[in-house]
């Protein structure tokens, strides 16, 4: 299965097993990327979120 949300939209959701978070843009704020990438790896799971990001962005962070 497979959703696509924004970041306003994942605040609510809540989906069980769930094993993967892709953000396709990087967050502004760390507490926006810690709230997005927390909703993997619930209950002492272990899962994966990855973060795509420009040069620009890079060099930012």
């Amino acid at each position: 299965s497979l959703i696509i949300a924004t970041s306003v939209a994942a605040r609510v959701l809540d989906i069980k097993d769930l094993i993967l978070v892709v953000n396709y843009d990087c967050q502004n704020h760390y507490e926006d990327y810690v709230h997005r990438c927390g909703r993997t790896g619930r209950a002492g799971n272990i899962d994966y979120a990855y973060t795509f990001l420009t040069r620009a962005q890079e060099q930012k962070n």
